[in-house]
């Protein structure tokens, strides 16, 4: 799979080797843009300690957490509000959404009908359930590094982000939680 695409190999080697992650923020900013100038048009409830898992917030301070909120969370809704007044069908928005407050807004101001979730879910595969028992936000929120794409080809489906774990055996026993029953004894 390396071989293939155009830059394939490069963007690998950019975001598998932390040594070039400074590298990686050059190339992406070297161009100006605007969109990531604007905040969003709406924001989910302000993250407390509470919120959080106390050893995520260890490697994962708040402050950085909410950062990354505020960055990533909800990036398409205003194009979703823009589609949505052209047109008379539903309007799903997708965009890095993982806090019931920003998703309950972006539905109840009308910038669309539904929100759909990838990533989030990947690293939280009970998210819901945490929503469900009055969570805002994951105890363990996705940290939007993409490492689950990364191992997309090679292992099963999930987050491979280590810092969101006490310990690789704990990061692998969530992983393999999306198989429970386990399929082989």
């Amino acid at each position: 799979m390396l071989s293939s695409g155009n830059q394939t190999l490069r963007n690998y080697l950019l975001f598998h080797f932390g040594i070039f992650h400074p590298l990686f923020h050059f190339l992406w900013n070297r161009i100006p843009n605007q969109q990531f100038k604007k905040p969003n048009v709406l924001q989910g409830d302000r993250l407390t300690d509470s919120m959080l898992d106390e050893s995520f917030r260890k490697a994962v301070p708040l402050k950085e957490m909410q950062h990354l909120l505020d960055r990533f969370q909800g990036r398409n809704l205003k194009y979703a509000k823009a589609i949505k007044e052209a047109v008379s069908i539903p309007v799903i928005c997708t965009g890095g959404f993982q806090q019931a407050s920003l998703i309950n807004q972006a539905i109840t101001t009308g910038h669309c009908d539904a929100v759909s979730m990838a990533r989030m879910l990947v690293a939280n595969n009970d998210m819901v359930k945490q929503f469900e028992a009055g969570a805002d936000v994951p105890a363990k929120p996705c940290t939007y590094c993409n490492k689950c794409l990364l191992n997309t080809l090679e292992n099963p489906l999930g987050c491979y982000e280590t810092d969101r774990f006490d310990n690789y055996e704990e990061m692998i026993k969530k992983i393999m939680t999306v198989y429970d029953p386990m399929p082989f004894h």
